[in-house]
């Protein structure tokens, strides 16, 4: 069995840390989809039901947006 960091006596934290992943850099996809939801919230306040089909259809169609967001390519630079 391979040593492990944390069996070094003098081991720093960052010996231990691993890799953190993959982090987007940003994205519009987020302001879509509270934008959607606050259609939903206030078709819901005022009773307009074809709003809230609406609303729920944009938000299903953002966070689609959202999921696929690095399947579909890369953003041209």
């Amino acid at each position: 069995v391979r040593m492990r960091p944390e069996d070094n006596v003098e081991a720093e934290i960052s010996d231990g840390a691993g890799e953190m992943g993959f982090f987007s850099p940003g994205s519009y996809w987020p302001f879509g989809m509270a934008l959607s939801a606050s259609v939903i919230g206030l078709a819901l306040a005022f009773d307009q039901w074809w709003l809230v089909v609406i609303g729920i259809a944009l938000v299903l169609s953002t966070v689609a947006g959202l999921v696929f967001e690095y399947h579909i390519g890369p953003k041209p630079e």
